[in-house]
């Protein structure tokens, strides 16, 4: 099994001869910038019978995971409503390669966020509408601005809203999730003074259990480093066992496909359709 690190302009290459290789891959997010591409590598993973695992982290951080139980077990309902607001501050210069691409948020940021979204609700939307945009004299070459917008079947709706130039010194990183039966909100500490951050908060508003008002959940550990367990140990666990790891690339392409819908959208400035 090999855990490949580099840029997404070269992951294709380098993890082709090694699942023809015969080994098991982990591979960063996104697969690559070229749908079509990280598609191609996703079949070859499965013509050359090996597990291909993407290093798709947030789904394991203790917030996004107890979010997803209290979901399945069904203490707010049906899911019908979910928000991601940020309004921080990202210092891009510290990773340089990433500053001169034309594309940046959605990309390298909001990824997480869409992902999160399709694995607490279960649901890959039909439509997608974006924008994006820059800061003014920004140094950065891409967006460091987006507001996306996820329609699913049925009544079941998305909003993702990420601000990167907030240098106010009151940095908000906010989602909450509504259901018939009640909600459920919290924050991603990462994003409070980061890159050192605090732990998550959860919050629990149920009338199934009832929680009489909001219940806390007490998060003990933090996205980073503690997450970036999850995707080894899911891969780790499929190849002994003959399973699928949780966040497989076929899995993955799904949200990689509203990445790019979501960039086809704020070129268009239009509604792109998925389903």
């Amino acid at each position: 099994m090999v855990d490949i690190a580099v840029f997404p302009w070269v992951q294709c290459g380098i993890a082709t001869p090694l699942l023809d290789a015969g080994k098991h891959l982990l591979c960063q997010k996104p697969i690559s910038y070229d749908f079509d591409e990280a598609v191609r590598l996703v079949d070859h993973a499965e013509k050359r019978k090996r597990l291909m695992a993407v290093n798709q982290q947030l789904r394991f951080s203790e917030s996004v995971a107890a979010t997803r139980a209290m979901v399945e077990a069904g203490w707010i309902g049906e899911p019908f409503e979910m928000t991601w607001d940020f309004h921080v501050y990202t210092p891009w210069e510290n990773w340089a390669w990433v500053a001169k691409l034309p594309r940046l948020d959605l990309n390298q940021f909001t990824i997480h966020f869409i992902d999160a979204v399709r694995y607490v609700t279960g649901k890959n939307p039909l439509y997608a509408y974006g924008t994006q945009a820059r800061e003014p004299g920004q140094p950065e070459q891409g967006e460091t601005r987006t507001i996306s917008v996820l329609e699913f079947e049925g009544e079941t709706r998305a909003l993702l809203r990420s601000f990167h130039k907030n240098r106010g010194g009151d940095p908000r990183a906010e989602f909450r999730i509504d259901g018939t039966q009640g909600s459920i909100r919290g924050t991603i500490g990462l994003m409070y003074d980061y890159p050192r951050g605090r732990a998550d908060t959860l919050e629990l508003n149920s009338r199934v259990l009832p929680t009489d008002g909001w219940l806390h959940y007490p998060v003990t550990t933090r996205w980073i480093p503690t997450a970036f367990i999850g995707p080894m140990a899911s891969l780790l666990e499929a190849v002994a066992t003959g399973g699928v790891p949780l966040t497989n690339g076929r899995d993955n392409l799904e949200t990689l496909r509203v990445v790019q819908a979501l960039y086809r959208s704020g070129e268009r400035h239009e509604v792109v359709r998925l389903g």
